[in-house]
């Protein structure tokens, strides 16, 4: 679904602001693609998120939000002063990137451990 909303924004993101919003709008497209390549990686992070959960994982989410805000946090600090708006889409992407990582991570963790793999 991430695949087919960043295509959709990326080929009539223009269009669809200038109809949901004004056409002063439509300047800021490029954000918008931005925005939805950052929700396709925040849904595989949720995805992976259930996972973590169902295999009991609990401990380890505080732990991988933090981090993700350690990193969100300087990825604003410096993204947004230079890119404005574009730097605000790019720090979105790194807070769902490092989020998705670290549930991936302690998935495969999980699914070492159901099958006795120590690594």
């Amino acid at each position: 679904m991430g695949i087919v909303e960043v295509g959709v924004v990326a080929l009539a993101g223009k269009k669809i602001l200038t109809i949901l919003y004004k056409p002063d709008y439509a300047s800021t497209y490029k954000v918008f693609i931005l925005v939805a390549i950052a929700s396709a990686i925040a849904d595989i992070g949720s995805f992976l998120s259930y996972g973590m959960t169902a295999a009991r994982q609990f401990k380890v989410q505080v732990p991988i939000a933090a981090i993700s805000l350690a990193l969100t946090i300087p990825a604003c600090a410096v993204f947004i002063p230079r890119y404005g708006l574009y730097g605000a889409g790019l720090s979105l992407i790194v807070c769902s990137t490092v989020q998705a990582a670290g549930g991936a991570w302690v998935n495969k963790r999980a699914m070492d451990e159901l099958r006795g793999d120590p690594s």
